[in-house]
């Protein structure tokens, strides 16, 4: 919203007029729908899942963002490997899912020192919680025999989907080895256990087929990967609301993630002796530019380092965190006119229209020929029809400035046009 032109503009003369229209509403984010392009156009895909024969290919840097499991996978596998294998049966196979509200545990199971345990007792993880009840996992050893278990109390039945996979020890999850279910658990606060508070899979592995230096760890410990999402209904059995889209924030954590031990960038910008990494794929998504310089026949293409110049790192800096979480920053005047000049430069439209709508925000009537001027420099036909129209109501005034005297040399059609407008 418009704020109020006080508390925006220099105090203005009683002559001096202002049109009153404003530069369009900045769209909502496109984040999303560049990223569904991406993958409905399969260009320049760097890993592919085959899924009982049946290929899909996706993008390294967007899965890691995502979800942590795909994250902790693609970590584990070799840069050159580009294909992971899944298979399914008659009910969905379990599959690495986003753990960010759907918590997951790691269960690490000492595999040779259970071994004799007497047929009928368990072995138990470390409680853990998710949809605000706590579980955990009992193994049972006659075959490797894994169940989760509500162990909180609930007056009500508790719906849970439940993912289980054996790891393999170089990271990946067993394709064999995992199950996925769906039940309802209840364990009543007055100890009673009508109903289910257990429920897993008997015989997800047998002891033999595990027992090789592919599953069992140097210390003789394998380890069971667990995703638990609850169900939650409200007091009228509705489902509740799904929450807004935070893939803005998962790309901005990815971005995060460039300067830490687990970067997944492919490629880094020098601006001004300062270095950016950043993601190939994403910026492809984004930017039409981008896709080009990256994966086009252009030689940085294939260069893992690009030098960029007649733009000054906290501009990149700002660009860059604009593409990857949809944002749009806290800028100054001097930045604002900066980001309009690098988003015409990579076609980034939407944060071409946000600095529109900042710059017209603080037009006056010694502003509006240096305005007209990024209008006409940086292709920005919306923000030029308000600066023209500005103009011709206070054509008078404005003339006289020493900015309308740089416009008229550097852009005689403006004048041109504003005299026919006059």
């Amino acid at each position: 919203m418009r704020q109020p032109a006080s508390r925006m503009r220099p105090p203005l003369t009683p002559e001096l007029a202002i049109p009153t229209s404003v530069i369009s509403t900045v769209p909502a984010s496109d984040n999303g729908r560049h990223l569904g392009v991406l993958l409905d156009s399969k260009d320049d895909c760097d890993v592919s899942f085959i899924v009982d024969g049946e290929a899909f290919s996706a993008h390294r840097a967007v899965l890691a963002a995502r979800s942590p499991m795909f994250k902790e996978l693609l970590g584990s596998m070799a840069r050159s490997l580009r294909v992971a294998h899944y298979a399914s049966e008659a009910r969905p196979a379990a599959r690495p899912c986003s753990a960010r509200r759907f918590p997951s545990l790691e269960f690490k199971l000492d595999f040779s020192g259970t071994k004799n345990i007497p047929v009928g007792e368990a072995v138990y993880s470390n409680n853990f919680s998710a949809g605000g009840h706590v579980w955990r996992i009992a193994s049972f050893q006659d075959y490797l025999s894994i169940y989760l278990e509500l162990t909180s109390k609930s007056r009500h039945a508790v719906k849970a989907i439940c993912d289980l996979f054996v790891m393999e020890t170089d990271g990946s999850p067993s394709s064999s080895h995992a199950d996925r279910f769906v039940q309802s658990y209840q364990n009543k606060p007055d100890g009673g256990r009508r109903g289910r508070y257990k429920w897993g899979n008997r015989q997800l592995a047998k002891r033999g087929d595990l027992e090789s230096p592919r599953h069992v760890a140097a210390d003789g410990r394998v380890t069971i990967m667990c995703v638990v999402i609850v169900v939650v209904r409200d007091g009228h059995g509705d489902p509740l609301a799904v929450p807004p889209s935070d893939i803005g924030a998962h790309l901005g954590r990815l971005l995060d993630y460039c300067a830490a031990e687990d970067d997944t960038s492919d490629v880094s910008f020098v601006v001004g002796g300062e270095t950016f990494a950043a993601h190939r794929a994403v910026l492809a998504a984004r930017s039409p530019v981008l896709k080009a310089q990256l994966f086009g026949p252009m030689a940085d293409a294939k260069m893992p380092s690009i030098t960029l110049h007649e733009i000054a790192p906290v501009t990149f800096k700002a660009m860059l965190r604009f593409v990857y979480t949809d944002s749009l920053p806290c800028a100054d005047g001097g930045l604002v006119e900066d980001l309009l000049a690098v988003a015409d430069r990579y076609a980034l439209d939407r944060l071409k229209l946000w600095c529109a709508r900042k710059i017209w925000d603080n037009v006056s009537v010694d502003t509006v020929a240096a305005t007209l001027d990024c209008a006409e420099t940086y292709n920005c036909p919306e923000l030029k029809m308000k600066c023209v129209a500005f103009l011709v109501v206070n054509f008078k005034k404005a003339v006289l400035t020493d900015g309308f005297v740089r416009l008229a040399q550097k852009f005689p059609s403006i004048l041109a046009e504003l005299r026919e407008k006059v």
